[in-house]
């Protein structure tokens, strides 16, 4: 498979693969009617949308909106741990983002817009990969978006965004905050319905720190609703007492949580090496042999326990057939 081909085929698989994640959050577009099994990590999703989603306007529009909309059950402190564990800079998309969601009235996202972007003479288009060129221009400029050095057209809230949270197994984490609140409960409880956890597995899973988690789990054990197994220390793990009490939101199904954070971590990296100036130029061998290589020492180690058996399995020569393994993901 040359670079090229390759390169599109992914580019059109990972565009699909959120316009499935964001219609199954609420927001109204083209879906294929495929009902993810795996319960969607919003935070996670907005950090990669961020930047995938600058090939995408009208995707990117609507994710905007949809945050606008729901920026009250999204943890702006979460957002911000996520982008430490991924290791991500300070995103200027990411940072307009917030900045959209403060100027409609949620002010727990000004410390996510108040990164500083580095101020440029010219700025950038936001909207990238446009076959005309016309990123380049605007008749008229979005005042919110230059502050961040991102030149863009105004930006205008879509109307096709639900109104309401559907609820299905992909949206149950945003479920269980509308019932404990946007802190560590949701993620606590939603991964104890998943499998016993330690606490530093929890901190791990879920962005917040141990002695957050250590706080749910003491006053979940206290009401009954969980209990500690194992011989104490770090050898103990917590369970939920009743993992039936939450089955009206997972309607008989096993809930599924992936390493979402990893996930979209191993497209990104993909993405980049597919990406690279002159990649097209190489030979199909060297190409190959720089993609397998890339999975060996950074792709393998982050989907190895990512939670999607299809990707677990991958192999440095199956992963060329990964674009239309994510078309089932």
């Amino acid at each position: 498979m040359s670079a090229s081909n390759y390169k599109q085929n992914l580019h059109e698989a990972v565009n699909q693969l959120l316009w499935r994640q964001w219609v199954a959050m609420g927001v109204t577009g083209y879906s294929d009617g495929k009902e993810t099994p795996y319960v969607l990590d919003p935070e996670a999703l907005v950090l990669f949308s961020s930047s995938f989603c600058r090939y995408d306007q009208r995707l990117y529009d609507l994710m905007a909106s949809w945050m606008i909309t729901y920026s009250r059950i999204l943890n702006p402190t979460r957002l911000k741990a996520l982008c430490s564990l991924a290791k991500c800079q300070s995103s200027t998309s990411l940072a307009y983002l917030a900045a959209l969601c403060a100027q409609e009235g949620d002010i727990r996202w000004r410390n996510a817009a108040r990164i500083s972007p580095e101020q440029q003479e010219k700025p950038n288009p936001l909207f990238i990969n446009l076959p005309d060129g016309s990123a380049l221009y605007c008749r008229e400029a979005d005042i919110c978006a230059r502050k961040y050095g991102l030149l863009r057209n105004p930006f205008i809230r879509q109307n096709k965004v639900r109104t309401q949270i559907p609820h299905s197994l992909s949206t149950l984490l945003l479920s269980l905050r509308g019932i404990v609140g946007v802190t560590a409960r949701a993620e606590v409880i939603l991964l104890l319905m998943e499998s016993p956890c330690s606490i530093q597995q929890l901190s791990n899973r879920s962005g917040f720190v141990r002695s957050a988690v250590k706080v749910v789990l003491d006053e979940l054990i206290l009401s009954n609703f969980a209990t500690a197994i194992g011989k104490g220390g770090r050898n103990m793990v917590y369970t939920l007492t009743d993992k039936d009490l939450f089955s009206h939101f997972t309607k008989g199904h096993s809930v599924s949580f992936p390493r979402w954070l990893s996930i979209y971590g191993t497209l990104e990296k993909l993405l980049q090496i597919v990406s690279m100036p002159g990649m097209e130029k190489v030979s199909d061998t060297t190409f190959q042999g720089e993609v397998k290589h890339l999975f060996r020492e950074s792709l393998r180690p982050e989907l190895i326990h990512c939670g999607i058996r299809e990707l677990e399995n991958l192999t440095e020569n199956s992963i060329f057939d990964l674009p239309n393994i994510l078309n089932n993901v």
